[in-house]
């Protein structure tokens, strides 16, 4: 009777430690999901944050439609416009 009461114990034992990995698996792959959607938005914000910035250079730069420049010479044009080097 006394082995009839460890195997069911043990047989706890197993379901429960079973149970316990199940739910850390699942916990695990829930925080590698949060992490993944964390990065992607922060390279949504970095995108956005790169656009911002190449919109504002083309509103300081002076270039032309015939391809010329108005700022040409300036700290500006030779260090700043990301168009200059074009």
């Amino acid at each position: 009777m006394e082995n009839n009461k460890d195997e069911k114990l043990n047989g706890i034992k197993a379901d429960v430690t079973s149970s316990a990995d199940k739910l850390s698996e699942a916990q695990i792959e829930n925080q590698i999901e949060a992490d993944e959607f964390e990065d992607d938005l922060w390279d949504i914000e970095d995108e956005e944050e790169e656009r911002d910035e190449l919109q504002e250079a083309m509103d300081e730069c002076g270039q032309m439609p015939d391809g010329g420049c108005q700022l040409a010479g300036t700290e500006f044009c030779d260090w700043e416009c990301p168009f200059s080097n074009e």
